[in-house]
């Protein structure tokens, strides 16, 4: 008698098991317009990142105005809730979702959402507030801006640097033919005072000016830069004037100085242009 001997073949279908990680969330942010009110029924619209391997899993999401309470909540996504989508983000990935309103809420400064997310067993919180205005988009909050309408460094308490540097006319010098002879005084204060002026021949004759930058503002300045020009008035006309020279200046402390100056420009170096004016 022949022995028969059954086998039974038992195939499990086995899906990836992915095992449960800390929910890995940041920057939740709403993405409404700023001091507005908005009615129920309207839509919400926020976003967050999001990292990490969550397989087939649901995550819960629910959004709060102020606090945490069933009479506060704007409303609840239930994301992946049929587990048809396999949720894995290898880097932070922004999720923009939305939602419609419970109840009514407004976006004025510090008003706070919350956003809760569970997913396997556990409860995390996130917390957004309404930032405070900005008119001027220097990143100081009106509140705490001396210029709310004028950007400015936090230095100033938002306020625009004022200009704080002075050509010092007093302890500038200018040096020509027309000094030489005697006829013209050799300071820019005084050269300004009588409103004399120094030529500038063809001849080869030459002129020098020995100046004095001051920094007569309370905190150091920004580098900038100073140009000479001849000109044949004592207004600036960028159409006609000839810059002769531009000088770098570096940052300048409080109550400090910086020297400058042209020297020996003759007449070969300005083409035909033959008179140099100082003004104020």
């Amino acid at each position: 008698m022949k022995k028969i001997t059954f086998i039974t073949l038992l195939y499990v279908l086995v899906s990836p098991i992915i095992l449960a990680q800390n929910l890995d969330i940041r920057n939740f942010q709403i993405n409404e317009g700023f001091g507005n009110s908005y009615s129920s029924g309207t839509q919400f619209d926020y976003q967050f990142e999001i990292k990490g391997n969550y397989g087939y899993s649901r995550i819960d999401l629910i959004v709060y105005y102020e606090s945490v309470s069933s009479s506060n909540e704007i409303g609840r996504v239930y994301w992946n809730r049929e587990g048809d989508d396999y949720l894995n983000f290898s880097s932070y990935t922004i999720k923009s979702t939305w939602v419609t309103s419970l109840i009514n809420y407004n976006t004025n400064p510090s008003k706070k959402f919350i956003l809760v997310a569970k997913y396997a067993g556990t409860t995390n919180q996130y917390t957004y507030f309404i930032p405070e205005a900005d008119n001027d988009g220097d990143g100081i909050p009106n509140s705490q801006d001396n210029c709310p309408n004028e950007p400015g460094p936090s230095s100033t308490n938002g306020c625009p640097i004022a200009f704080d540097l002075k050509f010092d006319l007093e302890k500038s010098t200018i040096s020509s033919d027309c000094t030489n002879a005697g006829n013209c005084n050799t300071t820019l204060d005084k050269t300004v005072e009588n409103n004399e002026t120094h030529s500038l021949s063809i001849d080869g004759r030459s002129i020098s000016i020995s100046s004095v930058i001051e920094n007569i503002g309370s905190i150091t300045s920004a580098s900038t830069k100073l140009k000479f020009y001849i000109s044949e008035n004592n207004t600036y006309e960028s159409n006609n004037d000839i810059e002769i020279k531009e000088d770098n200046i570096s940052a300048i402390a409080s109550n400090g100085e910086y020297p400058t100056g042209i020297t020996n420009i003759s007449w070969f170096d300005v083409n035909n242009v033959s008179v140099i004016s100082q003004g104020s």
